[in-house]
């Protein structure tokens, strides 16, 4: 039972015996999980005495080298290789990189040459910005981008870090999980009474220039003029040590301080709790430890405000704030709470709730139990033909998908024709082919494109079937990766259409399909259709009629198709709105491209023969029909009466339909157009084409045509335009309620990806 578990593999440069934040953290977050998720630790050795391996409550610790300093080095080499053996025995685990260290880099290099493994990156990091960006002669920061840019999530132990984590290049959310503090601990040291005798400072610290024990020194002679009898506890050991010793001898503090070196971790509240004050006066600070832990004793702390420190430390209410290296201030600050002992209680007792309640381990390791499951979601490459601002179907609905995914915690790639689209959220990597191409090398960019975005997804979704089918099936038969295809609309059809001039629609262009004469490009199109569908996992269709005519064209595919409902969206304005508030009450609108599919040129005469005078149809888009289109308003002298305008974005289009008195699309055929979704959302009555995917469902709600009927054309928008039959539509619209929303939508897709894999 227990391989069947999760495995986690963590990386750090340093692990028990050595105990710091980091090392601490691991034990707390892997003995709550262990149930969970199986931990395999690996680290450097560096001490001869300790075991290569060693079975621990919180998982199995793999110590790496020959016990020597080195060994953290080493680790960049030999920690890969220990990691992909033991992977031969545990499956495909996620690794977990802590601090921007050693260990983390291994990890990053794990995921250098296993692409397909997940990997968590910590952001943990106790040395400030500066050494960051300059530290090694600037390999550090060299080393961090690299850690980042191969992170399928990211974690960080304060806001100054995930801050920097921005900085380095890092686009994708940021989740903040602090370190914590096993409280009760604390709570049972606390046993000894209040006001020691002599009063105590203490400091918990590696003895590190960045910490500032020197300045804590400097301060105590001006502390000893208040507290002549005042002890230091030193706790910690470092590189520093002889130097502040010899600076405690000449400042002739000396016999008031006690370097304890190392201490225990477990015996550090004893210590804690024997004090009366903890010092700590940094000069950076990632987020520090040492200041939760003095809070969770119940002392008033000073430090100072550099960093991740600010997270914990809010002056005058958990804590004081001390200038950085000055240490007549940091003197002052903790004369003031050795002497006002019911101050020190009201911050001691404000920074005990706050450890309480944002710094408990408990609550912290769920956390990382989110992120664990988040980073072994599927990944997902999300092909479309478009994207806003460029108007049709499959860029809204890409979107839609990209956002609901991206909420969820799955890591998305976006891929699409045009270079100008609007970016997607937070995080969601994106890439656009440009159009100016050859049609034969704009598909090889694409499926290029599309077999390098494969290296970080486990499945792709094609929402095109042949201009995004074609070359993702070719880039995913490379990869080895699964794609499911979205069938909705048809280039076939509509360049056949386009081409001929003949007016039919979908289904009577399949019916016909053996009986008609299509060129070369058009032949070559079919063929490429009829090679990729075969190659999907599942062909997936928005109705049972998009269903059954893609049937009449391919044959055989029964066994993998699958029906995803549009979302319908939930009601914005539905019913508040009366035809006197809308602001252009005799306005009929059309949005999108001008291609004969879309049969404007029957609408402008059916708008012509039914509209009153005073009425307007304005037509939204562009294509290559604009230009016929203004000839025939021209020629018919309705220039008063019918305006063209360029296309606008989402947003704005979907004012304009909130705005107006109805909207019209009569196309020969429309799979599932999703400017009627905006239409239902804002509560604009609308026209549409029976040759719909949508007519099962609103049927009840909207108008619906003949597309090829004219004078059912001209008595529908007779009827729109009608008081009474308008008012019955608007009532019909306001009852609609489908439920199915983008929530429900992504749980389709997401059943259909689990089972795909």
């Amino acid at each position: 039972m227990n391989d069947a578990k999760p495995a986690v593999f963590i990386f750090t440069t340093a692990y028990h015996p050595f105990v710091g934040g980091a090392e601490i953290a691991i034990q707390e977050v892997a003995e709550r999980l262990a149930k969970r998720f199986r931990f395999f630790v690996i680290t450097a050795r560096m001490r001869r005495d300790l075991p290569a391996r060693e079975e621990r409550p919180e998982g199995t610790v793999v110590r790496i080298g020959f016990g020597l300093p080195l060994d953290k080095w080493l680790l960049l080499l030999m920690g890969p290789v220990a990691f992909f053996r033991e992977r031969s025995v545990v499956g495909m685990p996620l690794v977990w990189g802590m601090d921007v260290s050693q260990g983390a880099l291994a990890a990053a290099v794990v995921k250098f040459f296993s692409p397909r493994t997940r990997f968590v990156l910590t952001v943990q990091y106790g040395y400030g910005g500066g050494r960051l960006r300059r530290g090694r002669f600037g390999l550090v920061g060299v080393a961090f981008r690299f850690m980042l840019g191969r992170a399928d999530l990211s974690t960080a132990i304060s806001n100054y870090l995930a801050r920097e984590a921005a900085h380095f290049g890092y686009r994708r959310p940021v989740k903040l999980l602090h370190n914590g503090v096993r409280l009760e601990a604390f709570l049972r040291a606390r046993s000894s009474p209040e006001g020691t005798s002599p009063p105590t400072v203490i400091t918990v610290s590696r003895l590190v220039p960045k910490n500032g024990v020197d300045i804590l020194i400097r301060a105590l002679p001006e502390i000893r003029k208040s507290f002549p009898d005042v002890r230091c506890h030193i706790l910690g050991s470092g590189p520093e040590r002889p130097r502040i010793e010899e600076l405690a001898r000449t400042l002739g503090v000396v016999s008031a301080v006690t370097f304890f070196g190392d201490v225990p971790h477990g015996d550090v509240p004893r210590y804690l709790a024997a004090a009366d004050v903890f010092v700590r006066p940094a000069r950076s600070e990632g987020m520090g430890n040492a200041f939760i832990e003095a809070l969770a004793a119940g002392l008033p702390v000073v430090g100072t405000p550099v960093e991740g420190i600010l997270d914990i430390i809010t002056d005058g209410k958990t804590g004081l704030f001390a200038n950085v290296d000055d240490p007549a201030d940091v003197a002052a600050k903790t004369i003031r709470l050795l002497r006002d002992k019911a101050f020190g209680r009201r911050l001691a007792d404000a920074g005990r709730a706050l450890v309480r309640e944002q710094f408990s381990w408990d609550a912290i390791a769920a956390g990382y139990a989110d992120v664990f499951r988040a980073a072994m979601l599927p990944r997902i490459l999300i092909a479309a033909p478009m994207l806003p601002p460029d108007i049709g179907g499959p860029g809204a609905y890409a979107r839609g998908l990209a956002d609901a995914f991206s909420k969820r915690g799955h890591r998305l790639s976006v891929l699409h024709y045009g270079t100008k689209a609007d970016p997607l959220g937070h995080g969601i990597r994106q890439a656009g082919i440009p159009l100016s191409a050859f049609l034969p090398v704009r598909l090889l960019r694409y499926a290029f494109a599309a077999w390098r975005m494969l290296g970080e997804a486990d499945i792709a979704i094609a929402l095109d079937p042949v201009a995004v089918g074609g070359p993702l099936a070719l880039a995913c038969r490379v990869r080895g990766r699964p794609f499911i295809i979205r069938i909705e609309g048809d280039a076939l059809w509509e360049r056949y259409v386009e081409r001929t001039g003949d007016e039919m629609t979908l289904r009577q262009f399949y019916e016909a399909l053996p009986r008609l004469r299509l060129n070369r490009r058009e032949r070559a199109w079919r063929r490429m259709s009829r090679r990729v569908f075969p190659r999907a996992k599942r062909s997936v269709f928005s109705s049972r009629w998009r269903q059954e005519i893609f049937s009449l064209g391919c044959p055989g595919n029964e066994g993998r198709m699958a029906r995803i409902e549009p979302p319908w969206p939930a009601s914005e304005e539905t019913g508040s709105k009366t035809q006197e508030a809308r602001g252009r009450n005799m306005v009929v609108l059309f949005a999108g491209r001008f291609i004969r599919i879309k049969n404007l040129e029957r609408l402008i005469r059916a708008f012509l023969a039914a509209a009153p005078a005073g009425w307007r149809l304005e037509l939204i888009g562009e294509g290559p029909g604009h230009s016929a289109l203004t000839r025939l308003i021209r020629e018919g002298g309705a220039g008063d009466r019918i305006a063209i305008r360029p296309p606008l974005r989402q947003p704005e289009l979907r004012r304009e339909i909130a705005s107006v008195h109805a909207f019209v699309l009569p196309s020969l055929t429309d799979v599932s157009p999703n400017v009627i979704l905006d239409c239902i959302a804002v509560g604009t009555p609308f026209l549409l084409t029976r040759e719909t995917g949508f007519y099962e469902a609103l049927k009840d709600t909207g108008l619906f045509v003949d597309p090829l009927d004219e004078e059912d054309l001209v008595a529908k928008l007779s009827a729109l335009m009608d008081p009474q039959s308008f008012a019955a539509c608007r009532d019909r619209l306001a009852k609609f309620s489908a439920g199915h929303s983008w929530e429900n939508v992504a749980d389709d897709w997401l059943n259909l990806i689990r089972n795909s894999l």
